[in-house]
């Protein structure tokens, strides 16, 4: 929308003073903000408890079968 209005090709649609480009230009955009992402734990507590709990087993089995 920001190139648009600058390059526009009709003259009543660009932006008519300066500042305002320079104002939309420093402003960031919420439709182009990405998602934060959030960790498993927030998302799926419960797979990563389960996840947790089978690293543990693997590492308790290795560990016993190694003596």
């Amino acid at each position: 929308m920001l190139i648009e209005n600058a390059c526009n090709p009709a003259p009543n649609n660009r932006y008519s003073v300066s500042t305002k480009f320079s104002q939309d230009l420093s402003m960031s955009n919420p439709l182009f903000k990405l998602p934060q992402q959030q960790s498993l734990l927030k998302r799926n507590p419960l797979v990563f408890w389960q996840s947790v709990s089978a690293i543990l087993l693997l590492l308790s089995l290795v560990h016993w079968v190694g003596d």
